[in-house]
């Protein structure tokens, strides 16, 4: 009986450690199957940040530079002083030119905005903001302790987050006001997005797969940091987003 206890209890310990071994061994598929996944993630979003770049550039120094070639020619044959049909079609065509210049740059800040190249995401989301705010969307920014310490891809993923999320609000929400918000606690950034819109059930989160929720999650998975939603039908949303700044 003693020999038949022993083998009993080496048989449960040895199962007991080929479980833990076998749980082990999953857990570091998932891990390299997790880091696999961000890698091609980063790889994707990092070639349509290029390609955005490079379309933003050809729009703005390409055919931006065309039409204002145009304009300046139509220029030389407009004379106000001339009441004629043909004046009036040059006065026309020159006005429609100006408003695609202006249509064609907005496009290109959009793609990427040379703020964020130049000055950070600072101050990228209150030029953005105010943008907004001249076209008539009610959206207010306010930016708190920002360093501009943070890594420019770093920087981009969070700019294109708080886009999107700023887009849902003013397609979806019905909202008469957004606050934009950017803070930098120490090593952290915290970027909030609230609406008092319409609103939505946040318990039914993962099943709204539209209005870009799914890009935005894999854009603040690729950041390595957590979003958290509070929102209810008839009260307006806010999207938390934390990450680190390296």
């Amino acid at each position: 009986m003693l020999a038949a206890a022993f083998l009993y209890y080496a048989f449960q310990q040895r199962s007991n450690a080929l479980r833990q071994k076998q749980q082990l061994h999953d857990l570091e598929l998932d891990r390299i199957g997790q880091e696999h996944r961000m890698t091609v993630l980063s790889a994707m979003l990092e070639g349509q940040e290029q390609e955005r770049t490079r379309l933003a550039r050809d729009l703005h120094d390409g055919l931006g530079g065309l039409l204002s070639g145009v304009k300046i020619e139509l220029s030389a044959l407009h004379q106000p002083a001339i009441a004629s049909p043909q004046q009036t079609v040059v006065h026309k065509t020159l006005g429609h030119l100006d408003n695609a210049v202006e249509e064609l740059r907005r496009i290109a800040r959009s793609m990427m905005p040379e703020v964020l190249l130049n000055y950070g995401l600072g101050e990228a989301v209150r030029d953005y903001c105010n943008g907004l705010m001249k076209s008539g969307i009610p959206v207010s920014c306010q930016v708190f302790n920002y360093r501009n310490d943070m890594p420019h891809n770093r920087q981009v993923t969070l700019y294109r987050i708080m886009q999107e999320l700023v887009n849902n609000a003013v397609k979806h929400a019905s909202a008469s006001q957004i606050l934009v918000q950017l803070q930098q606690r120490d090593d952290r950034m915290f970027l909030v997005v609230e609406d008092d819109g319409k609103g939505f059930d946040a318990a039914q989160l993962k099943a709204l797969k539209g209005a870009g929720l799914a890009n935005i999650q894999s854009r603040v998975e690729m950041l390595r940091g957590k979003m958290e939603v509070e929102s209810a039908k008839g009260t307006g949303s806010t999207f938390t987003i934390e990450c680190a700044v390296n």
